[in-house]
């Protein structure tokens, strides 16, 4: 758009700061900061990130001690109308309108991102822009908090024999419980660690229902192409898998709850970016703290954070997790899903997932009626 500078404010979220960069490609960006220690350490975050990601771009700060009129004015007036474009974007609102009257005071252009409408206002023309074409991706939230994706199973969530066993799953779900109990016992069930790949299954401690629902998931799981028996006699099944994400897809609980929702996620057809099982650390200097998250979405320059339990076992303290990593790396707008298979143990959990901001979707059978919830609370 022809702007040499762009100024923006520090915030906890500088997504809007991120959406102007790309709209406006400025050669440098600058951020105004006071000095307490959060907003240095912020600073911090984002132009490694920029260093990372956008290394043509010189960025740098203005520190004030406090944000007001005489402070703003000295670093304000070192730029001019011409080359210079100010983002009113922020998580304190008096911060932002004192930039505002500043910069009107000085003759300088401001422009204030809408997120919500995916729209870029600027002020002194009266006229809005789209900025859908602008949309972060789930690295961009995650790299400006200073945090760094580790890892994600999203390629394997995308394969056709998991999706399908998945919904095989889904589909037979009073099986699946069955099935979740004989696996759990470890009387029945050997989950041979010297032979990563091998499951044996004690045959004759099952009755001829659970004997008639393991003989089910294998043979499901067989053509799937998941694995095969490779041994059996009166007493044992042994069963190979095909690798060791095949092992952990069935040996994991909730992975097909994950998978389903994953897929789900991706045929809504408008959302820019998703990942499944995304291990990722907060902050890059601390290594040994790492994190994970089931299902992440952007849309509209807004996180989606999903957390899948196929139990009715979670309460406020699930609720309060999931509230604390999600606006940790989507900050205040991050939508907040938490998708379980049954309602919770306590009555309570749901209007406390109201409460909070948590959306919470219960999964039955039926895949079509999934999505669409999905959709009515990301839309």
């Amino acid at each position: 758009m022809g702007y040499k500078n762009l100024v923006c404010i520090m915030n906890n979220r500088n997504y809007g700061s991120i959406i102007s960069m790309l709209f406006f490609k400025p050669e440098n960006i600058i951020f105004i900061i006071d000095e307490d220690m959060e907003s240095n350490e912020n600073y911090e975050q984002i132009s490694k990130f920029f260093k990372i990601n956008y290394s043509h771009i010189n960025c740098s700060r203005r520190c004030v001690k406090k944000i007001n009129n005489n402070y703003l004015g000295n670093v304000l007036k070192e730029f001019n109308s011409e080359d210079t474009i100010i983002s009113l974007f922020g998580d304190k609102p008096k911060a932002v309108l004192m930039v505002y009257i500043k910069a009107q005071e000085l003759g300088l252009k401001c422009v204030y991102i809408d997120n919500k409408e995916d729209t870029i206002l600027f002020i002194d023309e009266d006229k809005e822009v789209s900025i859908s074409e602008f949309d972060m991706d789930i690295h961009d939230f995650i790299g400006i908090t200073g945090g760094e994706i580790l890892e994600e199973n999203s390629k394997i969530f995308d394969d056709e024999r998991f999706i399908n066993m998945s919904k095989f799953i889904m589909n037979n779900r009073r099986e699946w419980e069955i099935f979740k109990r004989i696996k759990r016992n470890y009387d029945i069930t050997n989950w041979d660690r010297a032979r990563l790949n091998i499951v044996q299954f004690m045959t004759m401690k099952l009755s001829n229902r659970e004997y008639s629902v393991l003989m089910m998931f294998l043979k499901e799981l067989r053509k799937n192409s998941l694995g095969k028996i490779s041994s059996r006699n009166k007493e044992r099944i042994t069963f190979k898998f095909s690798n060791n994400s095949c092992k952990d897809f069935i040996g994991k609980v909730g992975t097909w709850l994950e998978v389903l929702t994953y897929d789900a996620i991706k045929e809504l057809g408008f959302i820019d970016d998703a990942k499944a099982g995304v291990v990722f650390l907060w902050d890059r200097k601390e290594e040994d703290i790492k994190n994970e998250v089931d299902v992440l979405a952007s849309y509209s320059s807004n996180l989606i954070y999903i957390s899948c339990k196929d139990t009715a076992h979670y309460d406020s303290d699930t609720l309060n997790e999931l509230e604390v990593y999600a606006k940790k790396i989507g900050g205040k707008t991050v939508k907040k899903i938490l998708v379980a298979t049954k309602e919770s143990y306590k009555s309570t959990t749901s209007d406390r997932a109201k409460e909070m901001g948590i959306s919470l979707i219960i999964f039955d059978e039926d895949f079509y009626k999934f999505k669409k919830k999905l959709k009515e609370v990301i839309q």
